[in-house]
């Protein structure tokens, strides 16, 4: 990720440094240039396209003379979220007040795929001051981009089970007592059994029953829901603007589905609940996770694991 931003950043001074050595000649050492980069370098002038390097039919997979009558397949291969934003931005590259423009969006390929996407662009000026035309390279990022987004998840989310993980549960707890949006429901939820089928069985089992009961929990709840693993065998979810119906009834659903689970798997599955809420502001969430945690201890069977 790093490399790939430093190549960008390398070319982006290059270009830099043809335009301050050679003021006058620069749109022909942006021709040399583009045909020696793998980067997209295109030039804009008097409304529209001067020149678009052979990278944008490989990057685009789209032809790039069409581009010469029209600018519009360009506008409409940008992603329907992106296209507004980068239309805004780019029309101010000829402002003597902003310099040069970075962005990142997305394209959609003429065959269907997504593609992210770099770029950069400044504008170039004549002796008097006058704009003569725009310039900018475009990066295809998208691997970068799928990186940031695994390793933004792997950051969220519990490996064994794929839940949301302990640290992303505190965030939203956090962000529960900051924003008081209330009402708040929580369960604090404990696998009952799980150190005998470790023992007896083994891990391996120990690690299905698991995942077996988080896929059970996710079920069980929203999608604004905050299903999460929080420790070995422990689970929280939290449910914002929830009831206190309905909190309980989520309950009714967790119990209705082990005792369902139980009836087809030899391996039984047991938890524990225990649930509270928030009506107000005058509780903060650690108050309620030890309220429902304590619940959850109550109503253990005597004989634990």
């Amino acid at each position: 990720m790093k490399e790939t931003q430093q190549i960008s950043e390398r070319l982006f001074a290059e270009i830099l440094e043809k335009m301050a050595n050679s003021p006058h000649n620069i749109y022909s050492l942006l021709i040399e240039l583009a045909n020696n980069i793998n980067e997209v370098l295109w030039i804009w002038g008097r409304g529209k396209v001067i020149y678009v390097s052979p990278a944008y039919e490989r990057i685009w997979g789209r032809s790039s003379q069409e581009l010469y009558q029209t600018i519009e397949p360009l506008l409409s291969s940008i992603h329907d979220e992106d296209r507004d934003r980068i239309i805004e931005s780019f029309s101010r590259v000829g402002d003597q007040n902003i310099g040069y423009i970075s962005e990142e969006f997305r394209i959609i390929r003429a065959d269907g795929s997504l593609r992210w996407i770099l770029t950069k662009a400044f504008p170039v000026y004549g002796e008097k001051g006058e704009l003569l035309f725009s310039t900018g390279i475009a990066e295809d990022i998208t691997e970068r981009k799928r990186m940031e987004e695994s390793l933004k998840y792997q950051s969220m989310h519990d490996a064994l089970t794929g839940l949301y993980n302990r640290a992303y549960f505190q965030e939203e707890m956090q962000r529960m007592d900051n924003m008081r949006d209330n009402p708040v429901g929580l369960l604090i939820i404990d696998m009952d059994g799980l150190k005998t089928v470790n023992d007896r069985l083994g891990h391996l089992q120990g690690d299905q029953l698991i995942k077996d009961a988080a896929q059970l929990l996710k079920s069980c709840f929203r999608k604004n829901d905050v299903v999460a693993r929080i420790g070995g065998d422990e689970f929280a979810v939290i449910l914002p603007r929830t009831t206190p119906e309905a909190l309980l009834d989520s309950v009714k659903r967790i119990q209705n589905k082990v005792a369902e689970y139980n009836r087809q798997n030899e391996i039984h599955m047991g938890l524990s609940i225990g649930q509270a809420i928030r009506l107000d502001a005058s509780k903060g969430m650690l108050e309620l996770y030890k309220e429902a945690d304590d619940i959850m201890y109550a109503n253990k069977p005597k004989i634990r694991r």
